[in-house]
């Protein structure tokens, strides 16, 4: 956790985007070495995946990385929020 984390859109990446093997999910920050993002799912640790997020001109960015820890971030409605580590 020694990196800054900055929110997507301050690095010119949409806060929507997907995590294999197809959960949708909201960007919360990321940094240097991983990502927090919000899904309507759980998202098991320790689990390899693969985050994929647009850029605003419409280029996909891919990065892989693995499931750290997921905890639920809200009940009504229920969301969860997983660390991502970065390869």
């Amino acid at each position: 956790r020694q990196a800054a984390r900055r929110p997507a859109a301050a690095i010119g990446i949409e806060h929507r985007g997907q995590l294999l093997p197809g959960t949708a999910i909201v960007v919360v920050n990321l940094a240097a070495g991983g990502a927090l993002v919000e899904s309507m799912s759980p998202c098991r640790p320790g689990s390899k995946t693969e985050l994929y997020l647009e850029a605003p001109d419409g280029r996909r960015r891919r990065a892989a990385g693995a499931v750290l820890r997921c905890w639920v971030a809200s009940v009504a409605p229920l969301r969860f929020r997983s660390a991502v580590c970065f390869d």
